[in-house]
């Protein structure tokens, strides 16, 4: 059987697939895949475009055979479109790789595939720079053997969001390797000015509530008394917190801080 292959000692050669899902991201797109393709470590790259209404899908189109394009009309879900990769995929190991990188590298892919392909991990997770340590676990940077994803694919792809929370409980019980590398920072969550922490701050807390909403949405009927409950006490717990952030957002030496940060950084949006 494929999974019980000693690959550290075998003449076959294994294959890694990498899936790269986009929404809206054609900036970072096109530096994203050259970056893949230059490290001829991948057997095939499959790109996905999750709907995007920008020129996502015409930057992907522009690298003809050198790639493998899926792409939908309407946004599905980070959770379906990977899902649609893997089932599409023919290597033994699967990459994923989220397209709004920036400093990615071949270090970095070969710190997730060496892992599984010597036998050392069921799931390797790539922790990104400046990640928090309860947001770590959330990284879009991860890899697998395609067997072990196969029996998950049907309840994976209805969750919508959350994907990295539903691998993360399917393999729970699987031998996981942490790699970590200078230099992997997602766009607009890097960086160590005031601001940059603040914006980080704010993508992670919108991450949240599409889990959240996501969770929710999955509830069984006998639980919804209990989830309204949970959501009343998160709702008063946001606004609690958001009240001292904006107290502490006005202290004067802070101010001077996000100011200066401001005029360092004009350029950036949410």
């Amino acid at each position: 059987m494929q999974g019980k292959i000693d690959w550290k000692n075998s003449k076959e050669k294994i294959k890694v697939s990498i899936i790269i899902s986009a929404y809206n991201e054609e900036k970072n797109i096109k530096r994203i895949v050259k970056t893949v393709l230059r490290s001829k470590l991948f057997a095939e790259i499959i790109c996905v475009n999750d709907g995007s209404t920008d020129k996502t899908l015409k930057i992907l189109e522009g690298f003809g055979n050198k790639i493998k394009l899926i792409s939908f009309k309407e946004n599905r879900g980070k959770s379906y479109v990977m899902v649609a990769g893997v089932k599409r995929a023919k290597g033994d190991i699967i990459l994923f790789c989220d397209a709004d990188l920036t400093k990615i590298k071949k270090s970095h892919f070969l710190g997730i595939i060496q892992p599984l392909k010597f036998g050392f991990a069921d799931q390797v997770l790539a922790i990104r720079e400046s990640d928090l340590e309860p947001f770590k676990k959330l990284t879009g940077e991860r890899g697998y053997f395609r067997k072990d994803l196969l029996p998950h694919l049907k309840k994976f792809e209805k969750t919508k969001f959350g994907a990295e929370t539903y691998l993360n409980h399917a393999f729970k019980n699987k031998r996981t390797y942490w790699y970590f590398e200078k230099g992997l920072v997602q766009a607009g969550k890097g960086g160590g000015t005031f601001i940059s922490q603040v914006l980080c701050a704010d993508k992670y807390l919108k991450e949240g509530y599409e889990i959240l909403s996501e969770i929710i949405r999955q509830k069984k009927p006998s639980q919804t008394k209990e989830v309204k409950k949970i959501v009343k006490r998160i709702n008063k717990t946001y606004k609690y917190y958001f009240s001292l952030l904006k107290k502490f957002l006005t202290e004067k030496d802070i101010k001077q801080i996000w100011e200066k940060d401001i005029k360092k950084f004009k350029n950036i949006k949410d």
